[in-house]
């Protein structure tokens, strides 16, 4: 195996890890916060903060959040509600990437 691969198969697994770790916290803060140094830590993006409010809609919350920023990306999580016992569907998806879009100015990444 040579240096490279190996560098690749420990940043693949790091990733691997934030990602379980993102997935496993029930706390919608903490997981901006790993988001957050996912992106700005493996992935070059300068982290970002704040709250982008969304419309108000019983199937989505108040705010999404600002994660991070990458030449003209911004990256945004949403904390959607458990898919067992709401429903989200394509129109509340839509209406939220449109306000994440229209707030921060830049294509999202959600």
């Amino acid at each position: 195996m040579t240096t490279a691969t190996t560098a690749d198969a420990s940043d693949a697994a790091r990733v691997a890890i934030a990602i379980a770790g993102i997935f496993a916290d029930a706390d919608a803060g903490r997981r901006a916060n790993r988001l957050r140094t996912l992106f700005a830590e493996t992935l070059d993006f300068e982290p970002a903060h704040g709250p982008i409010p969304l419309p108000a809609h019983d199937n989505l919350p108040a705010d999404a959040h600002h994660i991070a920023d990458y030449d003209g990306i911004a990256a945004a999580y949403i904390a959607l509600p458990d898919p067992g016992r709401t429903r989200i569907n394509k129109s509340d998806a839509d209406m939220a990437a449109r306000a994440v879009a229209d707030r921060l100015g830049a294509d999202p990444l959600l």
